[in-house]
């Protein structure tokens, strides 16, 4: 990452496990390769790290979905975090801007794990950033406290983390003052080092390194811009794609580029993996086009024939003083970033189960069709109706298609008083129990107005439990009745999630003993090997309650 050390001296494992993936190997690209992916990850958990280097290994495991590795980095990072909220902080106390790249991964686990401690320490290191002691005259955030300079680096440091905690108009500031003192029009990329009080450059070079971390930054912030941001996303994605442009006009013809891009000095294989990265990010999220896979895929080759046999990454702007080829944590990283995103591109299949208008992939339980009645669509919302003197209302309903490995997102609104609940892994095979679906069962109900909320063990009957299996953790955060509620479902292999609002409300293993005991105590405890199968449907259950959801769509691999 950084060339002038001196200077300083100062993200449910879901992706590892994966298959090999077809679509690589008809491209002749190189498979998705598990055995590498676990060496390249242990390489870098055997490095030294410092603040920037600790937050970027944390990115790596969240976009491998390594949750358990995630969550002891980040446990790291507050155990050496400052008074002042400085996370990861090793060494010299002048970081400033390099600590903030360590808020995603510990804002991450909290979400994953809800300990208040991870909350905590983001929020700390999100208000040390905010000080105005931090920036310059102009508000943009420095690299350290003794230089006070701005590095092209700082953008990759501060700006994703500041969108991930809501604050999308810092995040954008930060981008635009970087750019603004750093940027070169006419060669597409940003000079490295600045001070920009007086306009002198302590680096003019377009260190490739520097130009990744923009490029990655970039991406993240415009993936996180909410839609009402159409107007300053658009901008962002102008900028990027400027970006990535001028670097892809100087890639090389085995794949690679040049350590100072426009300089020939050697051939780095870091800015590849980063550009990659960025790459596959955009092209996934749907604001870039595809034509930008074809370099992608070279650098992605190029990259993948420089890792070792151990594992790492060779030919990397080498840690300490990235100013030679060699090794470093953020090249390890960036592999792993790669990796994480070219699989999220390739492998996974989105379906849309509802989007406001189609029921097609929907059918009653006694027939292929859709009810005729008890069901609802309006104003892109699908409501089951509720029982009354009048009307029988909705049944249940449940998927045309079968799913194993999967994640199911949806946005749910219940009535005051409504039990209803989504069900997962439903099959009608269970000894005795022909024609009755049954399955595992994310709870929805108004935990304040319904009886059944009490009943159950534990709490196990209440808001995103596994009914009557398994209690939520306490404190989910829980939108009353007549708001919505974000719902997603993680089944990968045995392990299970269960999510509210963006947070993890359950974890479990299908298989475990554990898991049988409490079916064994359950209401289930006649099914034999109840939730245990390789598939199953997707069921909207339709309880007698008005219960409304948007926005329906799962993720298989």
């Amino acid at each position: 990452m950084k060339k002038s050390v001196f200077l300083k001296l100062f993200i449910p494992v879901i992706f590892v496990g994966f298959v090999f993936c077809a679509l690589a190997q008809k491209s002749n690209l190189p498979a998705c390769d598990n055995e590498v992916l676990h060496k390249v990850k242990t390489a870098m958990l055997c490095k030294q790290r410092y603040s920037w280097e600790h937050g970027t290994a944390m990115q790596g495991m969240l976009e491998i979905g390594d949750t358990a590795a995630l969550i002891l980095l980040a446990m790291e990072s507050i155990q050496r975090s400052t008074p002042d909220g400085r996370l990861s902080m090793v060494g010299s106390d002048m970081n400033i801007a390099d600590t903030g790249v360590n808020g995603i991964g510990v804002l991450a686990a909290y979400k994953i794990t809800g300990d208040e401690k991870f909350k905590k320490a983001a929020q700390a290191q999100y208000e040390y950033l905010k000080k105005p002691e931090s920036k310059n005259a102009k508000g943009v955030i420095y690299h350290n406290n003794k230089s006070k300079v701005i590095f092209s680096d700082n953008m990759f440091m501060v700006a994703p983390f500041l969108a991930q905690m809501g604050d999308y108009d810092e995040a954008i500031f930060q981008i635009e003052g970087i750019r603004d003192v750093l940027w070169n029009k006419e060669k597409k990329l940003f000079h490295h080092i600045r001070i920009q009080e007086t306009g002198e450059f302590k680096d003019r070079s377009f260190w490739g390194g520097g130009n990744g971390w923009c490029a990655a930054a970039m991406v993240q912030v415009i993936n996180l811009l909410p839609p009402e941001r159409k107007e300053e996303k658009q901008k962002l994605i102008e900028y990027c794609t400027d970006l990535l442009d001028g670097c892809i006009s100087n890639q090389l013809p085995g794949g690679l580029l040049y350590d100072k891009i426009t300089e020939p000095d050697f051939e780095e294989s870091t800015l590849p993996a980063m550009l990659a990265y960025s790459i596959y990010s955009a092209v996934k999220s749907g604001w870039l086009n595809k034509s930008y896979l074809i370099p992608a895929d070279k650098m992605r080759r190029a990259v993948y024939a420089n890792i070792d046999k151990y594992g790492l990454l060779q030919n990397a702007s080498s840690a300490p003083r990235f100013n030679s080829p060699g090794t470093s944590t953020e090249g390890q990283a960036f592999f792993l970033m790669m990796e994480g995103a070219f699989r999220k591109l390739t492998i996974k299949k989105q379906i849309v189960l509802f989007g406001g208008t189609s029921t097609k992939e929907w059918k009653d339980l006694k027939s292929d069709e859709f009810p005729k009645q008890g069901w609802v669509v309006k104003e892109g919302i699908l409501t089951v109706l509720p029982k009354t003197e009048k009307q029988e209302g909705g049944h249940d309903i449940l998927t045309k298609e079968q799913f194993s490995d999967f994640e199911l997102e949806l946005e749910v609104r219940l009535s005051e008083g409504a039990n209803s609940g989504v069900k997962y892994m439903v099959v009608d095979t269970y000894p005795g129990k022909k024609g009755q679906y049954l399955g595992l069962e994310y709870q929805l109900i108004d935990n304040e107005k319904h009886a059944d909320a009490l009943l159950g063990r534990n709490g196990n009957r209440k808001m995103a439990t596994l009914y009557d299996v398994l209690p939520a953790r306490e404190n989910i955060e829980i939108n009353p009745p007549g708001e919505w509620n974000e719902i997603k479902i993680v089944v990968n292999k045995n392990k299970v999630e269960h999510w509210l609002n963006g947070k993890r409300a359950v974890v479990y293993d299908r298989k475990s003993d554990c898991f049988r005991e409490l079916v064994r105590l359950s209401k289930y405890n006649e099914l034999k090997n109840f939730g245990e199968q390789e598939k199953g449907h997707v069921l909207l259950q339709g309880h007698g309650n008005e219960v409304s959801f948007r926005n329906i769509k799962i993720t298989t691999w």
